[in-house]
């Protein structure tokens, strides 16, 4: 599953590896905004990932899979906001084109796959 993005402006939607870097990013994202993905190519407004389709919570379960080595150790930047009611962390948003994965010590990509039935 190949992570796509949307321009806030135009039209484009399109694979998110395409996107630009953000310029001026200070200007263009306010604190707890959620971080755009980049620039889009065709008019360098702000392009947002797209959600993933999530699995139903009796469907088929996935984990990420680094595309470089194949590990399934794989950690996402993400922010996280005070939920008063439960008094604890609750996950705000991740940023998923820098990931880390812990197999191969660096950045990587990657794809969400099936969890195979003996690892479930």
């Amino acid at each position: 599953m190949i992570p796509t993005a949307s321009c806030q402006a135009c039209d484009w939607t399109g694979p998110a590896d395409l996107c630009g870097p953000l310029k001026r990013a200070w200007e263009r994202v306010q604190p707890g905004d959620v971080m755009p993905a980049g620039e889009c190519p065709l008019c360098n407004a702000s392009a947002m990932l797209n959600e993933p389709p999530r699995p139903a919570a009796n469907g088929p379960r996935f984990r990420p899979v680094c595309n470089r080595c194949g590990g399934t150790d794989v950690l996402a930047d993400a922010y996280a906001s005070w939920d008063v009611d439960a008094q604890d962390w609750a996950l705000h948003s991740t940023y998923e084109k820098n990931a880390w994965c812990s197999r191969c010590e660096g950045e990587c990509s990657f794809d969400l796959e099936p969890v195979p039935a003996e690892a479930a």
